[in-house]
């Protein structure tokens, strides 16, 4: 335990409050989470900063005092949710992972959007709602693609262009080639 000096201020809470008395932002650690809310001019609170012990989190909240948007920064890296209304399914969230994962977008937990760099090249990945890849798009150095498919996965439609030509493949019901344009 420290030693109390005149320079130092402690105590469990600090209430900031302004001219009228209302409270403006409270500093104070709840069941073990260090945390700094602020409130707006009819004491809701609208902006949390917190530290947990996976991480350090900003909380952004709307007048009815609901989560609208949360940046947090997991030890797999940061993290922005996006919230319609509060216990209700993330509207969006967009993760970057350091294992070199793609940047995702999600509505309701579900995949929506995929961004990839590679060494080979970029690539962007557009899903269902069935939560499968429906189309995706690469630019490598020797060419791009465009890849289509059906709910199932499977590709329906193939478009690969290089400095050779174009070629654009068709699939059949049962994924076999029916038909190529080149």
């Amino acid at each position: 335990m420290r030693k109390p000096s005149q320079k130092i201020v402690e105590a469990e809470h600090f209430v900031l409050r302004d001219s009228s008395g209302k409270e403006r932002a409270r500093l104070d650690v709840d069941n073990g989470v260090p945390r700094l809310s602020m409130n707006d001019a009819a004491e809701k609170v609208r902006l949390c900063l917190a530290v947990y012990d996976d991480g350090p989190s900003v909380a952004l909240y709307g007048p009815d005092e609901e989560i609208r948007a949360l940046l947090k920064v997991l030890p797999t890296g940061p993290n922005l949710s996006l919230f319609r209304h509060e216990g209700e399914v993330t509207f969006g969230r967009l993760t970057v992972s350091r294992d070199g994962e793609p940047l995702r977008v999600e509505h309701k937990l579900r995949p929506q959007l995929e961004l990839s760099v590679a060494p080979e090249g970029p690539a962007v990945a557009l899903y269902g709602v069935e939560r499968n890849s429906r189309a995706l798009i690469s630019a490598e150095d020797h060419g791009a693609a465009l890849v289509l498919h059906a709910p199932d996965e499977k590709s329906k439609v193939e478009m690969h262009a290089d400095v050779k030509g174009a070629e654009v493949v068709l699939f059949g019901a049962d994924g076999r080639p029916v038909r190529t344009i080149q």
